[in-house]
């Protein structure tokens, strides 16, 4: 009596499970031995049916989309160190190419996209949340001097108190004396102020923004001392 169609699967499904060890180590041989063969038979058959290879690849991902993201996450994290500087090298030889067709993709399905992560933050809010509070307590200590340091710079520019001959040590000097004003105030639970010993606007004579010009004093003294001019 012949096998139905069904019966036949179910066999070889049985062999193929029984055997798998085995089997997978013949094809890695065979596969090795003729790699070059192999990838051309590929290349071929694809070239003649690309519509049929695209659909079929498109139904297999989204049928095993939760496995192969596991399984790529998976590789990633296994291989991170080789990766990452082929990523790095590979987006800045193609940076404005991927910028191009990232803004298209973003163009062509912008609805779909802001509805997906609109939903996406609705049931991830907290986990969302929380992440962004630990990565701020992270890094806001230490961004925070340079920041400081930077628009203290910019408002000192605007009010034209910041000489064009300022270098790179003297901008790193700046940043120091930020940072231990932030230093300060964490080890002394009070709170600190980098304060100009000659003020940017004073009444009588305005100083410059420069680190000769700069101390680090009590809040509650700079925020008294106002506009005054003077060593504390």
């Amino acid at each position: 009596m012949a096998l139905t169609k069904e019966e036949i699967l179910a066999k070889r499904r049985a062999h193929y499970e029984a055997n798998r060890e085995r089997l997978l180590a013949t094809k890695k041989e065979r596969y090795v031995v003729n790699r070059d063969k192999i990838l051309a038979q590929q290349k071929k058959y694809q070239d003649a049916h690309k519509e049929l290879v695209s659909t079929r690849n498109k139904e297999y991902r989204e049928i095993h989309k939760p496995e192969l993201q596991k399984r790529c996450r998976e590789y990633y994290h296994a291989n991170k160190e080789k990766l990452l500087p082929i990523m790095r090298g590979y987006y800045q030889n193609n940076r404005e190419t991927q910028l191009k067709q990232k803004k298209e993709y973003y163009e062509a399905n912008k609805d779909s996209i802001l509805e997906k992560v609109s939903f996406r933050y609705d049931v991830k809010k907290g986990e969302i949340l929380l992440k962004i509070s630990e990565y701020q307590k992270k890094n806001l200590l230490r961004d925070r001097p340079k920041k400081a340091a930077k628009t203290q710079r910019h408002r000192a520019a605007k009010m034209k108190r910041t000489p064009a001959w300022l270098t790179e040590s003297d901008i790193w000097m700046m940043q120091e004396i930020y940072e231990l004003a932030e230093l300060r105030t964490r080890l002394t639970g009070i709170s600190w102020h980098v304060d100009h010993i000659i003020p940017l606007q004073g009444k009588i004579v305005s100083g410059l923004h420069v680190p000769t010009n700069l101390q680090v004093i009590p809040a509650a003294i700079n925020l008294s001392k106002g506009n005054s001019y003077g060593h504390f």
